[in-house]
């Protein structure tokens, strides 16, 4: 995850939510469209346009020429932008899908709990070659899946939400576990301190310990076992 990554796509984190890594879709997704549209859309026209083919300088005026030329550049400007804006942010507590048009955005956060699985799916041999496959996310409602098309690096992406996941689960059996094994090392500590008591203390001791836990059970009120 570069610098600018970080930078650019931390006013969607939450607060305290920490940037893992940022799911791009494949370069070549926009890449191709570029060169199509520049070669189709703006090569092969000008040519024919400054060499009068048809008697096109007759038919459209230079204005109007000129007009669809930057009318092109600043589709082509959009379209990056749009393929640079709509991906997946792994945090430490959620996946953010983010749906990038310029009238809207559409921002959804899906908890890892809600996470049933992840799939990677390549539709041709050359998905194989250009690692330019589809990442499924498979959520609690079959019908909530989400889809991240011609995703660049997909097994990375699998691989950081898996090892969050992981995370997660294992702060949550540390959590549950930790009252018992604390339970389970008071008693242990109370049952070796009476045994060492029992071992070294003497008849008169033993009796005036015994003659003070019958006053303590006998006393009314909470009893302050520190």
């Amino acid at each position: 995850m570069n610098y600018f990554d970080q930078v650019f796509f931390s006013k969607y984190l939450r607060e305290g939510d920490e940037l893992i890594f940022v799911c791009h879709r494949h370069p070549l997704l926009i890449v191709d469209r570029v060169i199509v549209t520049l070669f189709v859309g703006l090569a092969l026209p000008t040519f024919f346009y400054y060499n009068n083919s048809f008697s096109l300088q007759s038919l459209v005026p230079f204005l109007y020429f000129e007009i669809y030329a930057v009318s092109l550049y600043i589709y082509l400007i959009y379209k990056i932008f749009d393929w640079y804006n709509d991906v997946w942010l792994i945090t430490e507590s959620w996946v953010v899908d983010i749906d990038w048009d310029i009238f809207a955005r559409h921002v959804i956060y899906i908890d890892y709990h809600d996470i049933k699985g992840s799939e990677i799916q390549s539709h041709s041999f050359w998905d194989s070659i250009f690692h330019k496959w589809d990442v499924i996310l498979y959520t609690a409602g079959d019908e909530d899946n989400f889809i991240l098309e011609w995703a660049e690096h997909p097994h990375d992406i699998t691989d950081h939400i898996e090892e969050v996941i992981q995370e997660i689960e294992e702060k949550k059996h540390h959590k549950e576990k930790a009252p018992l094994e604390l339970l389970l090392h008071t008693l242990t500590e109370v049952v070796r301190e009476h045994l060492e008591w029992g071992v070294h203390e003497t008849p008169e001791e033993e009796s005036e310990w015994e003659r003070e836990v019958e006053r303590v059970l006998a006393k009314k009120g909470t009893i302050d076992l520190r």
